[in-house]
Order: structure tokens, then sequence, then C-alpha cells
């Protein structure tokens, strides 16, 4: 199952009615805070996050979250690349700025999860 974290409706709602109809499980959160409290409570394969969010940022979602959950997957979706250097450090599994290209999305989301 994938977890879809963006703040902004349209685009939550895009990413997660492209990955159903490519054939994936997915769910969503709506800020930083909800993917962490989802993430204790469900297996999730890959978390798709974006960064600039309300209540909980994806940066710090992901540091939670790759300190919590190690092994977790994580692929970044941000209109802003320049927030990215505000992980320090913490390793993601990759970068994609919007607008998100659908086609990319999928073939990064089937090589993260072939790789693990």
């Amino acid at each position: 199952m994938i977890l879809i974290v963006d703040d902004e409706p349209a685009v939550r709602c895009a990413v997660d009615r492209w990955l159903q109809l490519r054939g994936f499980e997915t769910d969503t959160a709506n800020d930083g805070a909800e993917a962490v409290e989802k993430c204790r409570c469900n297996h999730y394969e890959i978390v798709t996050m974006d960064l600039e969010m309300p209540i909980m940022s994806g940066v710090e979602a992901i540091q939670v979250l790759k300190r919590d959950f190690p092994d977790l997957p994580i692929l970044v979706l941000t209109g802003f690349v320049n927030d990215v250097e505000r992980l320090h450090g913490v390793t993601v599994d990759g970068i994609l700025t919007k607008p998100i290209r659908m086609h990319e999305l999928e073939s990064a989301i089937r090589k993260i999860i072939k790789r693990t």
C-alpha cells in the first residue's frame, strides 16, 4: 500500500486516483503529523511526501519516519526544490518536482518498490 501525503487536496486526489487506476492500493494523509500516525498503525510499501505542509512539515515527518521506520521508502514530491536541503542529511529514496508527471511518478514508485 502507498501512503500519499500532501496538504493540497487537488494534488492528493490526482495522485491517489492515478495510482489506483494503475493497480496500486493507496491511502492518504493531509500533513506530516497524520502521516506519522498512519505509519504507526499501518504497513506501507512506500510513502510519497510533500515537504511544505502545515502542522508538521514533510521534512519533520521524514525525520521521524526514518528514525522509527528506517527501511520505509520515502519519495519526496515537492514544488520547492530548495527545501530538500532542509532534510539535513536524512536520506530519501527519490525526489520528484511538481508539477508531477504521473508516468514518472509511477515509474519511480515501481523502481523503489522493486528494490525493497
